[in-house]
């Protein structure tokens, strides 16, 4: 039950499965890769960089996705289990892989970016809570296969999905704009 905090182009790997206390990626070229599942109990720091290898990346004390560089989830899923922000970079998604936003739990979009799957149209989002756009201008989910078991929330700005074919709740509140194109 470590901190660990991965260094300018530094890379960890790990054969097995992990459980650490916290998760510092805040250099470009760092790189995380585990075979198995990793389960940070506290909040993942993800500035820049990557975590790859086989399994599901399990965020018991959530992801604050900041800084303007790229973060890049290979060949894992993540499941955010509580309270999570994006706030600044890019997110790219694995093939046929999924980011799960539990139940009960709060992704937060304040900045202006873009969520991508790292090839064509095959990154999934999965929604049991509550997606809620809180400020900056503009977000775009983009070629991205959305299911929606939870509400998304526009109180700010423009949220956008692009490829996106699903149902559930979405709540607008001027001055949000949601926009929505279909697969």
């Amino acid at each position: 039950n470590d901190d660990v905090l991965i260094p300018v182009n530094g890379t960890i790997t790990r054969n097995a499965p992990v459980t650490v206390k916290s998760l510092s990626i805040t250099a470009g070229g760092a790189a995380l890769i585990v075979t198995g599942d990793l389960t940070v109990s506290e909040l993942i720091t993800w500035e820049a960089g990557q975590i790859r290898g086989s399994g599901n990346t399990i965020a018991n004390g959530g992801v604050l996705f900041q800084g303007s560089l790229t973060k890049t989830l290979k060949d894992r899923s993540l499941t955010l289990n509580a309270k999570s922000t994006w706030t600044d970079g890019m997110i790219i998604l694995p093939q046929n892989l999924a980011l799960t936003v539990s139940a009960g739990v709060t992704f937060e979009i304040m900045g202006n970016d873009i969520l991508r799957p790292e090839v064509g149209n095959s990154g999934t989002l999965v929604n049991h809570g509550d997606i809620l756009k809180s400020a900056g201008t503009k977000s775009t989910f983009e070629v991205v296969n959305f299911t929606n078991n939870g509400v998304v929330t526009v109180n700010a700005g423009t949220l956008e999905f692009r490829g996106c074919d699903s149902d559930g709740d979405f709540s607008i509140s001027s001055p949000g704009i949601l926009q929505l194109y279909q697969n």
